[in-house]
């Protein structure tokens, strides 16, 4: 009776020669694709763990920038806030300077003001008392003409004029 499995040495041979070939064929593939598979992985495994610490300290970077700028936006927002003082104080200073100048160019023009009004009332006070005293001499002249000499007349003048005086102008 044939056996189902006969153990003989050709059997030996062939499962021998078959696990011979499997591993020639495993270390084969073992060389040609799993050295470079295994390579390619650590590669990718590598790229990946760099990315992460790079993806990492480019957040830690973007949350410092993040701080700075939040610390200059504050800084702006105090540096605009000084500004705006600055400039008030600077306005309200000229704006004194500005009512200074205009008052004192004021007082000046009153007192220009006042002084041509004196000088305007002593002209016409002297030109009323030159006028009266116009008056008055050519009537003393006719009266005297007609009652008293040359001499007398300029004597009567002079004593009227020292009579009147200046007090009697200045009213």
């Amino acid at each position: 009776m044939p056996r189902i499995i006969g153990f003989d040495a050709q059997l030996l041979a062939q499962t021998a020669l078959h696990i011979i070939s499997v591993l020639l064929v495993i270390y084969i593939l073992y060389r040609l694709l799993f050295n470079p598979i295994r390579k390619l992985l650590a590669e990718r495994t590598e790229r990946i763990s760099n990315d992460l610490s790079e993806a990492a300290n480019q957040k830690e970077a973007a949350l410092k920038l993040r701080t700075e700028y939040e610390e200059k936006l504050a800084n702006i927002n105090q540096e605009a806030d000084e500004i705006i003082r600055e400039a008030h104080k600077k306005a309200l200073n000229k704006e004194k300077a500005t009512i200074a100048k205009a008052k004192e160019e004021a007082d000046r023009l009153l007192t220009r003001a006042q002084l041509d009004i004196e000088r305007e009332q002593l002209k016409a006070k002297d030109d009323i008392k030159k006028e009266i005293v116009g008056i008055a001499t050519l009537m003393a002249s006719k009266f005297v003409e007609s009652s008293m000499s040359e001499r007398v007349r300029h004597q009567l003048l002079d004593e009227s004029i020292k009579e009147m005086g200046d007090t009697t102008w200045l009213h």
